[in-house]
């Protein structure tokens, strides 16, 4: 038996409907909750997408806000020490400016994928780096899916191309 799945979609929308959400909230036009619920419904669409071309598996956790990489920094606690951040209770706009920077910090280095015009963030580790799961973001995408009824697969980048992408920082 043969089954059908993407390893994952585009998550901007048809009409970059994500990337002008973003600027706007980062214009203090719209509010963090109209974000999240403009990428909410673009998921479903992609899900509902996916679906009609009779996938047997739907992909979830392919949305990012920003960069995959960053994501799976967050998922395993090991974004960088230098903000100050607590991994574990990260607000939106701080995972904004760990992609961004901020007043007090450089933003996270941003390096093509694989000689593809596609850029990710890098991952910076320290030899005191410690890892502390926080699946939350793929966690909410899975349940999600499932309440709308499509069986899920969660796409993920694979913990040695994760390590392989980072650089370590503040060696001695």
């Amino acid at each position: 038996m043969t089954t059908f799945h993407l390893s994952g979609f585009p998550r901007v929308g048809a009409k970059r409907e994500l990337k002008f959400a973003q600027e706007r909230y980062w214009r203090g036009e719209i509010a963090e909750q109209d974000l999240l619920d403009i990428a909410k419904a673009l998921r479903e669409i992609n899900w509902k997408h996916q679906a009609a071309a009779n996938a047997d598996y739907v992909a979830v956790a392919d949305f990012t806000f920003y960069d995959h990489i960053l994501d799976l920094q967050v998922a395993t606690g090991a974004i960088p020490a230098r903000f100050g951040f607590d991994s574990q209770h990260l607000t939106l706009d701080q995972y904004f400016q760990l992609a961004r920077g901020n007043k007090t910090q450089f933003a996270i280095e941003m390096t093509k994928w694989f000689d593809t015009n596609y850029h990710y963030l890098v991952p910076e580790f320290q030899v005191d780096t410690q890892f502390k799961a926080n699946p939350a973001h793929y966690v909410q995408q899975i349940r999600e899916a499932k309440a709308l009824g499509f069986n899920a697969k969660p796409t993920i980048v694979g913990p040695l191309t994760f390590l392989w992408l980072g650089k370590e920082k503040g060696s001695a």
